[in-house]
C-alpha cells in the first residue's frame, strides 16, 4: 500500500467544498461539483498497480467531477477508465500507466506502477501508447489520496 487509503470522511470534506464553490462561484452547478457515491460496496478497480488507491477510492466514489475548481478536476467512473486506442496505458519511455482522471484543459491524470500520480499533457496516443511531447509530464502527487487532499485545498480556495 501507498501512504494511507482514500475514506468516506475525506470524500466527505471534499464534497462540501465542492458544494461551497457551486455557492461561490454564479456559474456553477452542483452536477459539475460534486462527488459522485458509489453504489458498488466494495467491489475491486480493474486495476490498481501497488494497491495505490484506486480500489479504496472505488469502494466509495463512482466519480469526482470538479468542473469549476482550476481548470477543472475529474476523476472519471470506472466504465471510461477502460483501455481504448485514445486512452493511455502506456507512457513511452516510462512505462505502463493507469488511466482515472482528466483535467479539463485535455490532461490525464494517470497513475504509475510506483503508485505516484501523474498528469499526461495532451499529446498523440496510439494504441494506448501516450507519446511524451514538448510540455513536459508532471507528477501532481505521491498517491491517490494526496491526488485528492489536492483537489480537496484547491476546492476551498476557490
Amino acid at each position: 500500500m501507498v501512504g494511507e487509503p482514500v475514506d468516506r470522511a475525506l470524500l466527505e470534506q471534499l464534497d462540501e467544498a465542492l458544494a461551497a464553490v457551486t455557492a461561490a462561484v454564479p456559474w456553477a452547478e452542483r452536477s459539475g461539483n460534486r462527488v459522485v457515491w458509489s453504489t458498488r460496496h466494495g467491489s475491486p478497480e480493474p486495476a490498481d498497480p501497488g494497491g495505490a488507491g484506486l480500489a479504496e477510492l472505488g469502494r466509495f466514489c463512482h466519480e469526482i467531477s470538479a468542473a469549476d475548481v482550476g481548470n477543472g478536476w475529474f476523476v472519471h467512473p470506472v466504465d471510461r477508465r477502460r483501455a481504448g486506442p485514445d486512452v493511455p496505458t502506456e507512457v513511452i519511455g516510462f512505462g505502463r500507466c493507469t488511466p482515472f482522471g482528466s483535467s479539463g484543459g485535455g490532461d490525464w491524470f494517470v497513475l504509475a506502477d510506483d503508485g505516484a500520480v501523474w498528469m499526461l499533457p495532451p499529446s498523440p496516443i496510439h494504441d494506448g501508447r501516450y507519446e511524451p511531447g514538448p510540455v513536459p509530464i508532471s507528477r501532481v502527487a505521491g498517491s491517490v489520496r494526496e491526488f485528492v487532499e489536492i483537489v480537496l485545498a484547491t476546492a476551498r480556495d476557490v
